[in-house]
């Protein structure tokens, strides 16, 4: 049986924020066997970017920095390469970081994807266990267990109430393999990051050690080997003879700065705020990594978080 578009959509989230809706069942190690699809197109999701997991669907929430006054301004931006753009009518700007691809700012505008792919919610997701070191290579990176993991971080179960109304645009995946990836930047892939929380007796307790992803990616099928965006009720096809990735992504355009002097990750109080948190841990650096000229001092890893 299908998810309904009500299962997706909470008070206030249909307007500037829309909905989009795609279909993402692609080849994956850990799933079950079926046809190879005619091609693939790879969704990276990078940024202040909260996932809602359902059983077999997600739905990908970018969100509005302007709703909350400790953040810098962030760009949500569907970044796709030149070289698989068929076709566009919606506006774009190059990306000034690399010229050979095309930024579609998605602030407040509605997104749909076809793929054209059909059938009933059949998601899967990588859940593999973790330890708290480093994975020993890329492969060892795939668990979503290395993303914000809003309930293991904070206790939390599901969306509050009002988090609706602080998403710029919303993304719909019912298909497919949903994964992380090893980092892109060297204090990604070694910082390991200690997560306490205080009791009510004023004891400190441990809620979790580990390292974390700053992308997720989910594979999505493409039968005809072309996937059609439309953002804002404007087109861009994407030719897909060989797989191909877009990302979005919703970052500031410099770099996110801490409220101390080590490496942080601050922007992830916003997320506690956006789910009904038991409490709000405190975050530091176990070990301090040297950071390269890529890396955001303000780590910047995507959460998740269960919808019951």
């Amino acid at each position: 049986m299908s998810l309904s578009r009500r299962q997706f959509v909470r008070a206030g989230a249909v307007g500037a924020a829309g909905m989009v809706s795609a279909s993402c069942k692609g080849w994956c190690p850990w799933c079950k066997d079926e046809a190879a699809p005619s091609s693939t197109l790879q969704i990276a999701i990078k940024g202040l970017v909260l996932v809602e997991r359902f059983q077999q669907a997600i739905a990908v929430h970018l969100v509005d920095s302007s709703k909350f006054s400790t953040l810098m301004q962030h760009y949500p931006y569907l970044a796709v390469p030149d070289a698989i753009i068929e076709s566009s009518n919606a506006p774009s700007t190059v990306d000034p970081n690399d010229s050979t691809m095309k930024l579609f700012d998605l602030g407040g505008k509605t997104l749909t994807l076809d793929a054209a792919t059909t059938g009933s919610p059949s998601m899967v997701f990588n859940d593999d266990p973790i330890d708290e070191n480093e994975p020993a290579d890329d492969a060892h990176w795939k668990s979503l267990k290395y993303s914000a993991r809003l309930t293991t971080l904070c206790g939390a179960s599901k969306l509050a109430s009002d988090a609706a109304s602080k998403f710029t645009t919303n993304l719909t995946l019912e298909h497919g393999a949903l994964y992380s990836i090893k980092p892109d930047t060297q204090l990604g892939r070694k910082q390991i990051w200690e997560f306490t929380r205080t009791k009510t007796d004023g004891t400190t307790e441990k809620v979790t050690k580990q390292v974390m992803t700053n992308t997720l990616v989910c594979d999505v099928p493409v039968t005809g080997q072309k996937a059609t965006f439309m953002i804002g009720g404007q087109s861009l096809v994407l030719k897909l003879a060989s797989p191909g990735m877009v990302t979005l992504r919703n970052m500031p355009n410099g770099k996110g700065m801490c409220s101390g002097t080590p490496p942080c990750v601050d922007h992830m109080a916003v997320f506690y705020d956006l789910v009904d948190f038991q409490f709000k841990p405190t975050a530091k650096p176990v070990n301090l990594v040297a950071t390269d000229s890529s890396a955001e001092p303000d780590y910047c890893p995507p959460g998740t978080v269960p919808n019951p």
